[in-house]
């Protein structure tokens, strides 16, 4: 059995250990990975704040321009109202309406997947005959997607490994988190991360497809069916759409934490194959999800602290503080699946450990 306030007061003590060496760990992997969602956020908004400035700069210079086009545009567009007919008819939507709405949709449920969100960017270029500026999405989405997965991935776990190290011993170094980095370490870590994401994003996918649904029932009515049929198939795509949505969002959460101990397992036994490495964290996880989802949610005022702080605070204490708290509840959950001997236990390096401890102590 855990509690929180145990697991937290353990992380305080191992902050004040370690506390720089924490600190750099946890800025780095927050601008190399997806890691810290709240700090890299705040990075992103301040290159998306740049990108909007320098398109206002564009605009200023366009406006002189644009004031003439303006005014010509507004003198035919009088021209074709007076020759247009009185009577109105039902707006017009164009494939190219229906692409945008349902790549919008598709976009907002894959926006922390970027090389998957340059892919959708990719196909609707494509499709707009812009072929050059596809092939440089495609491009930049295999960049991203590689790196993710023999870079980014094998980071996290290594990460792990320094937090799990650092709670023993205060003189834990910077280059633990690239020991991962290893001919017979990295090919299993990284082969085993890109399943997990896969697992994972198998129920985004159900997120999408009812995003699709419901988007392509709004737009149902323009496609010349009958009023019963249109109706009919309009309320069964909102219906079925709204179903899958929640499906897929709960799955994922579910989801996220049984396979939350992962990067932990693969960061101790590096060498475990990944059907053991995926029953030992369901069961590690089993009958603690929710206690888990709790830990969570209890440093949701850091959280809070961290967005006002513009992520000053999760840098230099919110980061260092969850995730060591999170490496105390790994430990925690190890120590107890080696104590009821679960499937595969005997091949944890801390099984091993307290196995030849033993023999030690009889040995003596």
């Amino acid at each position: 059995m855990w509690n929180r306030k145990e697991l937290k007061e353990k992380a305080k003590q191992v902050i004040k250990k370690n506390y720089w060496t924490i600190v750099i760990v946890c800025f780095i992997m927050s601008i190399l990975t997806s890691e810290y969602g709240l700090s890299s956020a705040n990075i992103d908004r301040n290159f998306e704040s740049a990108d909007i400035t320098s398109e206002i700069q564009q605009e200023i210079l366009k406006n002189n321009m644009a004031d003439i086009q303006q005014i010509q545009s507004e003198i035919e567009s009088e021209s074709e109202n007076e020759n247009a007919s009185e009577s109105e008819t039902q707006p017009e939507v164009t494939a190219a309406d229906f692409s945008e709405s349902i790549n919008s949709s598709i976009n907002s449920a894959i926006k922390g997947q970027k090389y998957v969100y340059k892919i959708v960017d990719g196909i609707v270029k494509m499709y707009d005959h812009a072929e050059l500026e596809a092939v440089a999405l495609f491009i930049t989405a295999v960049i991203s997607f590689l790196f993710i997965v023999f870079v980014a991935d094998p980071l996290i776990v290594g990460e792990k490994r320094f937090f799990i190290k650092t709670r023993k011993s205060s003189k834990t170094k910077l280059g633990v988190i690239i020991s991962i980095f290893k001919k017979d370490q990295w090919a299993n870590v990284a082969k085993t991360m890109l399943l997990k994401n896969v697992y994972m994003f198998a129920w985004i996918l159900v997120i999408i497809l009812g995003m699709i649904l419901g988007t392509s029932a709004t737009w149902v009515q323009y496609l010349n069916l009958t009023e019963y049929v249109e109706g009919v198939v309009s309320a069964a795509g909102v219906i079925i759409g709204l179903v899958l949505i929640l499906l897929g969002c709960v799955m994922y959460i579910i989801k996220s934490y049984e396979y939350r101990m992962v990067p932990y397992l693969l960061a101790e036994n590096p060498h475990l194959k990944e059907k053991e490495i995926f029953k030992l964290t369901k069961q590690m996880m089993h009958g603690n999800k929710w206690k888990t989802f709790v830990l969570d949610i209890s440093f949701f005022l850091w959280y809070m602290l961290s967005s006002i702080t513009l992520g000053l605070a999760a840098i230099f204490y919110v980061n260092p503080y969850t995730e060591t708290t999170k490496a105390e509840l790994y430990v925690k959950l190890r120590n107890n699946a080696v104590k009821k001997k679960y499937l595969y236990y005997e091949k944890l390096v801390e099984a091993k450990q307290q196995e030849k401890a033993v023999e030690a102590e009889k040995k003596a």
